[in-house]
């Protein structure tokens, strides 16, 4: 996925569910950008979703969904090299 602001546009990875491993019960998106540091909250900004990498699951504990959420990471990273968006 992508987010577009008035500063750029930053490539990066979004969750949208209830974070069954904390046993959440409401729906949320939450977005991680690859080289974004700074604070969106509040801002006007447009949403590009490309590709979908897997469903929502429970882990065990936090370093299980930790090392999932890496190599999701890796996956998306491959595919914005793989078709030229930007990072």
């Amino acid at each position: 996925m992508q987010v577009h602001t008035s500063l750029g546009t930053y490539s990066g990875i979004a969750n949208i569910g209830t974070n069954p491993t904390f046993n959440g019960r409401e729906r949320h998106i939450e977005v991680y950008l690859f080289n974004y540091k700074g604070d969106l909250y509040g801002k006007t900004i447009g949403v590009d979703f490309f590709e979908y990498i897997r469903g929502e699951k429970t882990f065990l504990g936090v370093d299980q969904l930790v090392d999932q959420i890496r190599r999701d990471i890796n996956i998306a990273q491959e595919y914005f090299c793989k078709n030229c968006k930007v990072m």
